[in-house]
């Protein structure tokens, strides 16, 4: 009788644990559409170069949009600051969704966003690209809707 009340506890307790994971997962992707455009409320730079050792910025005020399309397809249209170099961009891109991993393909070539934090409103994400020779700088976007 024992046992038995174990191995259902046990069961029970497994399932519960199982749920929990699938809804968190689920969570994550479930309902969350990168359509629309949105607003660049900060972007954020840091890397570890071998010649000038830690870096890092942050632009808290950076200007403009990025629109996706329900096609695939997207636009840019900002400006924004990091290491006293300006960035900016307007043009078009062509992107996929896949769980929390974005793939923006454009003329400048291919950057793997990983989505950090995402809500209708508000998507932070992040990426790496080579920044000096083969280093590698991590950046990361703050979106609004």
């Amino acid at each position: 009788m024992r046992r038995s009340i174990f191995k259902m506890s046990l069961l029970t307790l497994s399932l519960l644990i199982f749920s929990i994971a699938c809804n968190k997962d689920d969570k994550a992707d479930e309902g969350f559409s990168l359509v629309g455009t949105w607003s660049l409320e900060k972007v954020e730079v840091s890397a570890n170069l071998p010649l000038v050792g830690e870096l890092s910025d942050t632009d808290a005020d950076p200007f403009g949009t990025i629109t996706f399309s329900n096609q695939g397809l997207g636009r840019t249209a900002y400006q924004f600051t990091l290491l006293n170099e300006p960035y900016a961009s307007a043009g078009s891109f062509a992107w996929e969704k896949d769980g929390d991993t974005v793939t923006i393909v454009d003329a400048a070539g291919t950057d793997t966003w990983k989505i950090l934090e995402s809500s209708e409103k508000k998507l932070i994400a992040e990426w790496t690209e080579i920044m000096e020779g083969s280093e590698q700088g991590t950046y990361k976007i703050e979106l609004s809707k």
